[in-house]
């Protein structure tokens, strides 16, 4: 089955991974390798991919044409400044919902690759672990502490689960988690809760405050949402962003918060002073557009002093 209108409609939506397992008419029909009699559906996230691309301006961007994680989606990129165990500063990491046990109909999990040449090769993918069983993380956004820690932000999967079987009462729930190796995280408490549905956190610390943007995904609450915090674990006073749909991915530059979407026209990009108010950039065309769909953007500054970012795009077979 290839690329479908719906999945479009979906991304139009502001949907990231969830919304492609939520819609279960899309999915192929895979038999398992280890149960050959045995059907197992795959959901459209198994086919999508992380590409990443680069940029001087972070408004004209070359995109890589080999993906550099197959089966991977919502990727979040993340340049070390001080040294984690068998990662020196500088290493460039990419964050993503790994996406290929579900061709064994098993759950998707979270997993990165590195990269010590500004993103010109990358390193084979590691499996991230949680100390809670009964969470299961996707939509990872990851931030380097001052003590040179990782904390993971993350969106419960578990919710959308139950969102899929029309449980009443769902409370959907981000959380954070730290890591002193990259690899293993330990949560720390709910960062927000919402009745309505929410997905894709991405936090940045701007001016002293820890910023999280999102996307929600119902009614006139639809398109990306900022909250703030002051111990960067408990956020609140939401607000909506009305600049642009799709799922957000930000980052601090010369004392301006940077923020790139997603829309059927490809990767909107804009610009705030105080992290709530933003201006469309590049006469309000995307910045970076490809055949097909092509969502979940995340930047950074690389070693290099170049612009980075990592995003996914749907590709079938």
């Amino acid at each position: 089955m290839k690329f479908s209108i719906l999945i479009f409609l979906l991304i139009l939506s502001g949907f990231g991974c969830v919304s492609q397992d939520l819609q279960t008419g899309n999915e192929e029909v895979f038999v398992s390798e280890k149960n050959p009699q045995e059907n197992q559906p795959i959901a459209n996230l198994y086919y999508d991919h992380v590409f990443f691309a680069t940029s001087s301006d972070g408004i004209a961007w070359s995109l890589g044409e080999e993906a550099i994680a197959e089966h991977a989606s919502v990727p979040d990129l993340l340049v070390l400044d001080k040294p984690i165990t068998d990662y020196p500063a500088q290493t460039i990491m990419s964050y993503f919902v790994d996406a290929s046990p579900k061709k064994e109909g098993e759950d998707e999990r979270v997993a990165f690759i590195t990269s010590d040449n500004n993103g010109e090769t990358w390193s084979d993918r590691v499996i991230v672990e949680l100390d809670r069983e009964d969470l299961l993380p996707v939509d990872p956004s990851v931030i380097q502490l001052e003590d040179g820690s990782l904390r993971l932000y993350f969106f419960d999967w578990n919710a959308g689960r139950a969102r899929g079987q029309k449980k009443p009462n769902i409370i959907y729930t981000f959380y954070s988690a730290l890591s002193t190796d990259g690899i293993h995280f330990t949560v720390e408490d709910a960062s927000l809760l919402s009745d309505t549905l929410m997905t894709d956190p991405e936090v940045v610390l701007f001016e002293g405050s820890w910023i999280m943007y999102f996307a929600r995904h119902e009614g006139d609450d639809r398109g990306i949402w900022v909250a703030t915090s002051d111990d960067g674990i408990h956020f609140a006073d939401e607000r909506k962003v009305d600049i642009f749909q799709g799922i957000p991915g930000a980052m601090v530059h010369n004392d301006e918060v940077y923020l790139y979407g997603c829309d059927q026209g490809g990767i909107p990009f804009a610009t705030s002073t105080n992290a709530f108010d933003f201006l469309s950039q590049n006469n309000s065309k995307p910045v970076l557009t490809v055949n097909g769909l092509l969502c979940d953007p995340s930047p950074a500054i690389l070693p290099n002093g170049e612009f980075g970012l990592v995003l996914k795009r749907h590709i079938e077979d």
